[in-house]
Parts: C-alpha cells; structure tokens; sequence
C-alpha cells in the first residue's frame, strides 16, 4: 500500500513536471508566431505604402508634359520647361519653351518686358583660368516672334493647361556663318511678372 501510494504520487508530480514545460513552450511558440506575423503585417503595410507613394509619383509625372532632352523647373504651381531637339546633322536644331499649369487654379501671367521669350547659344571659352560663356546665337536678333505688343503681354493658363513656345536655331552664329560641332549651352528665357525664369541645357 505505501509503496503504491509513494507511486502514484511520484507519478503524479513526475506528469506534473513533464506538463509544465510543454505549456510553457507552447506559450513562447505562440508568442513567437504573434511576433512573426506582427512583423509580416508592417512588412506588407510598408510595402503597400512604398507602391502606392510610386503610384501618385508615376500619375503625377504622368501629367506633365513629355520630356526629351530637357530642363525643368517648378515654382507656384508652375512647371516651365526647355527642352531641345535634334535632328539630322546639319539640320536645325528644334527649341521649345512651355509653361504647364500643375496646380488646381487658373494662373495669370504678365509678359514683363520684350521679347517675352528668347534663347541664346553660347559657347564656354576658357580665359584666363576662367570659364567665360561667349554669345553664339540669339534668337531674338533674327526672329520677332516673341516681341509682343500691349495688348499681348497677358495670358492665362488653366490647370493641366500647357503654353508652348517653339523657336528652331539653324545652327550658325549671329552673323549667319554656320559653326562647327563644339560645345553649346542652349539657354531659354521667360519674362514674366515675378521675374525671369531661365533653364539651360548644355550640348557638345
């Protein structure tokens, strides 16, 4: 009788014993697995972020103009962009100036001063230890299309709306001599209420 009662409590406390670290190891494989997916729920969540931030970045490059060659600028909802295109050697040399209203509000303009709009070529030359930019080409000087009266100096663009200003440099120089391949700085001006918005791109 004593003995099997010294048994069966021995037994008792031995199941006892063999009970507690098998809960106990259930209880860290679940806290384990909860840490597991916590991490697995911020994983997707930032990666759903990560896409959608990429999708308004690509809808709102989407809606500017088409880019090639290019410079660009954005300031109080307006994108002002040069871009240049080439064409066939000793072909002209297309030039383009935009303004491209991305805010939500119809913007005025006031052309300040004439020519409204210009581009100039120049050529870097190196002086003195200096790099000084020497003119080439003005647009202005053999063309007035852009000089424009008092009843022309204002213009309005409404969102989403681009203004497109063309000009096409033959590639020669002021005096009308054609210029051989070098390196250019093609330079577009805007003369607007606010202030001159210039951009360049640099060829050669």
């Amino acid at each position: 009788m004593v003995n099997g009662t010294e048994t069966n409590i021995l037994s008792e406390n031995d199941s006892g014993f063999q009970h507690k670290p098998v809960r106990a190891r259930q209880l860290s494989t679940t806290i384990v697995d909860s840490k597991r997916d916590l991490r697995m729920v911020v994983i997707v969540m930032a990666v759903l972020f990560v896409g959608f931030l990429g999708i308004i970045r690509f809808a709102s490059s989407s809606n500017k103009p088409t880019q090639g060659e290019s410079a660009s600028s954005e300031s109080g909802g307006l994108y002002t962009c040069l871009r240049i295109y080439d064409s066939e050697p000793g072909k002209p040399i297309g030039l383009q100036m935009s303004l491209y209203n991305m805010s939500g509000h119809r913007i005025a303009l006031k052309f300040t001063k004439s020519p409204a709009l210009d581009f100039i070529v120049q050529r870097p030359v190196h002086l003195f230890f200096r790099t000084v930019p020497m003119e080439v080409w003005r647009y202005s000087s053999h063309n007035n299309r852009f000089v424009f009266t008092e009843k022309e100096t204002n213009i309005e663009i409404m969102p989403g709306e681009e203004k497109v200003f063309h000009g096409e440099w033959n590639r020669v120089n002021n005096d009308g001599q054609p210029v051989g391949a070098s390196r250019y700085v093609i330079t577009g001006y805007i003369n607007i209420d606010g202030g001159t918005r210039s951009l360049n791109v640099e060829r050669g």
